[in-house]
């Protein structure tokens, strides 16, 4: 079965919102160095997560520069899984593995969609495959990371899925309106929306629904 993930929830509202949708998982953008209206503080995610029930996994999106920050973050919130929104550095992620060995907290690591082949994006996969849990693939920023709002080429994410054993999460412009499609080309093990779901930056019911019964009719 297809996972959904609403990403970027701000506050109580839009978390009651996307559990009532039917939400696999919710994730919570800390803190990070990019100019979001969905960006909120570690003490706030720290409350949103606990209000996070037990079959819903919880996720603290971050651009962490260290494993320490890591390990602060993780230790405050106490999340369900970590998304690292920085370019894969198997450094850090080896550095944090007793977060998976002694708190059980999954590690997904961002990687994005844009000027690489689909070749080189699966070697930078098997690089780091023994640090992480799953990848998530989102049309790549100048700089790193992802969170664009914009779509890519779903035939490289195709290609990633079929090559890599982990589970592959697809991000990067996904709507109600375009999740079947989506879903139907890459075949991913899940899918992840922020502003797709909102409506003048604000979470909305309609959109939320529709997304999630979209993407499921096809997974």
């Amino acid at each position: 079965m297809l996972r959904v993930k609403i990403c970027g929830i701000k506050n109580e509202d839009e978390l009651k919102l996307a559990l009532t949708a039917g939400a696999d998982a919710v994730g919570f953008i800390t803190e990070v160095p990019l100019e979001t209206p969905r960006r909120i503080t570690l003490e706030r995610a720290r409350r949103l997560v606990r209000k996070v029930p037990i079959f819903v996994e919880s996720v603290l999106v971050i651009m962490p520069t260290s494993p320490e920050e890591v390990y602060q973050m993780a230790e405050r919130a106490r999340p369900g899984a970590i998304q690292i929104h920085t370019p894969p550095a198997p450094e850090l992620l080896e550095k944090i593995q007793d977060l998976r060995r002694e708190n059980g907290i999954k590690i997904v690591q961002t990687i994005g969609i844009g000027e690489k082949t689909p070749l080189e994006i699966h070697g930078e996969i098997e690089r780091i495959s023994r640090y992480i849990d799953a990848v998530l693939l989102d049309t790549e920023r100048p700089g790193g990371g992802g969170g664009t709002g914009r779509t890519h080429d779903w035939s490289m994410s195709r290609e990633i899925v079929e090559e890599t054993k982990l589970p592959v999460i697809l991000a990067g412009g996904l709507n109600h309106e375009n999740v079947r499609d989506a879903v139907r080309t890459v075949r991913p093990y899940g899918v992840d929306t922020a502003s797709g779901v909102e409506v003048n930056g604000v979470k909305e019911k309609y959109r939320l629904r529709a997304f999630i019964i979209n993407a499921k009719e096809c997974g």
